[in-house]
């Protein structure tokens, strides 16, 4: 993702040193900087993790403000809809790893060496990281999925192809809590529904409007109670 990052921000560096994002930006490089020379100087002295980790604020983090400035609302949905849909292989891929012995080449670290799982699990069962590098980064995908469903739910004209993927999204969704035994996952779940909540108050949606994703969502647990990864 580094490269496509490097070339985004060489197309739209224009964009983010315009009157409304360049302190932003300008001040992450500053952050980044700094904090190259003092882990330099004073921390672990490694010049090459120092600039694997400096890209995070100098190439990642400015991608938040070149998407602010030219995504629209089609752009947003078309994110939306592929975050959301990847929850589906990715729920399944879990569901694999978590019934596979953590030397499995499913369940493989970065360049087969070793385990991506997270040995500390429950019941002799481990963290499943799925298509990620470690179960942290699969936290930090599904409530952006789950975010991602609300959206579609809410914000776009339901479709009839879109409503049996909308449920699919959601057992999906249900299903990865209890695989994934993560419980970052299901507090990120909580902050994605309360402002949820707070958007539909806010927005002064009817009580249709406000039932109807949630209803969809208890609908979904009936059927993701049915898939053995789950009960057990």
């Amino acid at each position: 993702r580094d490269p496509l990052a490097l070339l985004a921000l060489w197309w739209g560096w224009p964009l983010l040193q315009g009157p409304r994002w360049s302190l932003w930006v300008n001040s992450l490089f500053v952050i980044g900087s700094s904090a190259f020379v003092f882990a330099l100087l004073f921390g672990h002295g490694d010049l090459f993790v120092a600039f694997f980790c400096a890209r995070i604020l100098v190439l990642q983090f400015p991608l938040i403000f070149l998407f602010a400035s030219v995504f629209n609302r089609t752009d947003v949905i078309a994110f939306a809809w592929f975050l959301a849909l990847a929850a589906i292989p990715m729920t399944i891929l879990i569901s694999i790893q978590s019934g596979l012995p953590p030397t499995h080449f499913l369940n493989q670290g970065p360049g087969g060496d070793g385990t991506s799982a997270f040995l500390s699990g429950a019941l002799d069962r481990f963290r499943p990281s799925g298509a990620f590098t470690f179960v942290a980064q699969l936290a930090a995908f599904y409530p952006i999925a789950a975010a991602s469903f609300f959206s579609l739910t809410y914000g776009t004209k339901r479709q009839r192809f879109s409503i049996p993927l909308l449920f699919l999204i959601s057992v999906s969704l249900l299903v990865a809590a209890p695989v994934s035994i993560s419980r970052l996952l299901v507090f990120g779940y909580a902050q994605v529904v309360l402002a949820v909540l707070i958007a539909l108050i806010a927005s002064r949606s009817s009580p249709v409007t406000f039932l109807y994703g949630f209803a969809a969502l208890f609908l979904g647990f009936v059927v993701a109670t049915s898939v053995p990864a789950f009960r057990e």
